[in-house]
């Protein structure tokens, strides 16, 4: 087997190492990355230690992942959740470095070092650069020595799971077992017990509701919430007190024009006359007749005329040879080459490429269409705005953080700033709207020095251009609601769940009594109720609910024509009894051939990623593990 392993895994070197790379450095390019010294182990994983310093780095990672999505709020990040997540993820890293290394498994350090040098990230005018390298590593947090090491300990973890699962296999009767299974049909009935009607009938006592309330106070507790006063300064409040001068403006829009330019090139529009070399023309006569038109057009032939005459490219041909917008790499190196070196109105020689010989024509050149200056004034205008507001932002920033950390309440800082104090509604660390749903919002308005000190809370980044200081100014601590606060939705609590259990206990023993043949299935339907047949349903059936089919392919084959039974809970609260009738297993697969490869790849994948799991558990449940966060 671990032969096997090896073999696997060996094939996979080359295309996990370029993985590898490129995710390395599309995270550790990153500036935000923070880099921690100390050394304290905040794990032992058998006889090997996890470092602070590696906790970090791979929390990074991680924060940084998690910001390329552009709905993440770095405000909501949890740190402590994220370090206990990506620990456990070291650990188990290092039980399975360590398990490939017991194997024999390796990876030579000379091929890290090739595949370092080879990569253009480090490259400096096309060269290798063990400076760049350096500086790129140890911006992420890395020494030389520890990045080499992170990578050897990737590819020996991926050869240990990739050969692992590579050991894995179906033999042709399994899949076939499988395919029967997959397109197994079932017969079945059905018959709906709505819950709505018991719901009409149950009734709730006064004792019941009050034993309720009292042995379950928790669910009744009103949640502790606050009522806040806050500033908000905002960028965009600065931008009428910024002054642009118009030649700045201008020479914004200069900019754009050339990147513009640049980002949309002029686009040609070509017409052309297409000869195929066919069975009744060999090359050498199409050769001739290109010759032949070319003649004709020097005479002064319409272009138009000769293509509809000659062209063998129909399509164009009844538009008189045009191709429309042409872009490049559509038709080949050189047509692309030829057209660029034409001009306007003329026509080439004829070319000879892979579709036959063609004579081209560059019909137009279609330049882009440049917003003019007025077009784009007021945005540039804007986004001058914006730019020389920045330091702005930044001083009244600054100047609010230090007012409020003096000021007793937001007065004097609303006061110094122009800014206009505002009042939230009561809000709870869980139920806040809007902007008081935001995590650093709920924070700091029930942190000891807001809520019991009553100062005034640290500016709030609630993004880049947008910032915020709360002050508490009501708090009403959590309590318990009377119970004729409560005694109604309480009430219907009770009466759901009474109903759901009386239906629950009424469907289960219908089902008794029609396994005993105490009662037929005809006889338990009452007015208003039907059953409903399905004939030879698949399992991806849709005319059933969901939980019923996936209840009816539970079930047991019927034995001796004596049906089975089963009950399914439907999403509105209802119960389906089932008569399960007739299992059909086809003996012939449609599509066998093509559907056992696809078979035994998916359920090879299935069963790599439960050897995986399991590895990892094993691993887990029999070492030594001690963590120290």
């Amino acid at each position: 087997m671990l032969q096997t392993m090896r073999d696997n895994a060996q094939s996979w070197v080359v295309k996990v190492i370029v993985f590898l790379i490129i995710f390395v450095f599309a995270i550790f390019g990153l500036e935000s990355l923070r880099l921690v010294t100390t050394n304290t182990a905040v794990a032992t994983v058998n006889d090997d230690d996890i470092s602070q310093g590696e906790l970090a780095r791979a929390v990074n990672i991680r924060i940084n992942q998690m910001a390329q999505n552009e709905k993440f709020d770095p405000t909501k990040v949890d740190e402590k959740k994220i370090k206990n997540t990506v620990l456990d993820q070291l650990i188990d890293r290092s039980l399975l470095t360590q398990t490939a290394k017991n194997y024999g498994l390796f990876f030579p350090e000379q091929a890290i070092d090739q595949e370092i040098i080879s990569q253009d990230v480090f490259k400096e005018d096309g060269k290798y650069s063990p400076t760049r390298f350096e500086q790129i590593i140890r911006q992420a947090g890395f020494t030389p020595r520890q990045y080499k090491d992170a990578m050897i300990e990737d590819m020996l973890t991926t050869q240990l799971q990739l050969g692992l699962a590579g050991s894995e296999f179906l033999t042709s009767a399994e899949v076939k077992s499988l395919q029967q299974l997959e397109q197994q049909t079932r017969s079945f009935r059905m018959l709906t017990l709505p819950i709505a009607e018991i719901k009409n009938t149950v009734e709730v006592t006064e004792d019941e509701v009050e034993s309720y309330y009292q042995q379950h106070e928790k669910e009744f507790m009103s949640a502790e919430s606050v009522k806040v006063n806050y500033l908000t300064l905002e960028k965009v409040d600065l931008l009428d007190a910024v002054e642009v001068d118009e030649d700045d403006v201008k020479a914004r829009y200069n900019q754009f024009v050339e990147a513009f330019k640049k980002s949309e090139p002029p686009r040609p529009k070509a017409a052309h006359i297409l000869l195929e070399i066919k069975d009744d023309r060999d090359a050498e006569a199409t050769k001739a007749l290109a010759a032949e038109i070319e003649q004709k057009l020097k005479k002064g032939e319409s272009f138009a005329e000769l293509a509809k005459q000659y062209s063998d490219d129909q399509v164009s041909a009844e538009k008189g040879g045009e191709l429309g917008f042409v872009e490049e790499g559509i038709f080949g190196e050189a047509f692309d080459k030829t057209l660029a070196e034409l001009k306007a109105g003329e026509v080439s020689k004829p070319l000879k490429t892979s579709y036959g010989i063609q004579l081209i024509k560059l019909v137009e050149m279609m330049q882009p269409d440049v917003p003019s200056f007025a077009e784009k004034q007021e945005e540039l205008t804007n986004a001058l705005k914006e730019t020389q507001a920045e330091p702005l932002f930044v001083e009244k920033r600054q100047q609010l953080e230090d007012l409020s950390y003096q000021a007793a309440d937001l007065q004097e800082p609303a006061e110094k700033l122009k800014l206009k104090i505002k009042t939230s509604d009561f809000f709870s660390k869980d139920n806040g709207k809007g902007v008081f749903a935001n995590a650093q919002i709920v924070k700091q308005a029930f942190s000891p020095e807001v809520l019991t000190d009553k100062m005034n809370s640290a500016v709030i980044d609630l993004s880049k251009d947008k910032v915020m200081v709360l002050h508490v100014l009501e708090h009403k601590p959590a309590k318990l609601q009377p119970l004729e606060d409560v005694k109604k939705e309480l009430m219907v609590k009770l009466k759901d769940q009474k109903a759901v259990k009386q239906l629950e206990e009424h469907s289960a023993s219908l089902i008794a009594e029609l396994r005993e043949g105490k009662q037929k299935a005809d006889e338990i339907a009452q007015e208003g109720q039907t059953w409903k047949a399905y004939t030879d349903a698949k399992r991806m059936m849709t005319e059933a609910p969901r939980e019923v089919v996936q209840q009816v392919f539970k079930l047991p084959h019927p034995q001796d024509d004596h049906p089975q039974y089963g009950v399914a809970t439907l999403a509105s609260g209802d119960q389906a009894i089932i008569e399960l009738t007739n299992v059909t297993t086809p003996e012939t697969i449609e599509g066998e051939e093509q559907q056992q490869a696809f078979m035994k790849r998916f359920m090879a994948m299935q069963r790599q990623q439960i050897v995986r799991q399991q590895l990892q558990q094993n691993l887990r449940e029999s070492a030594d593990i001690n963590k120290n966060l």
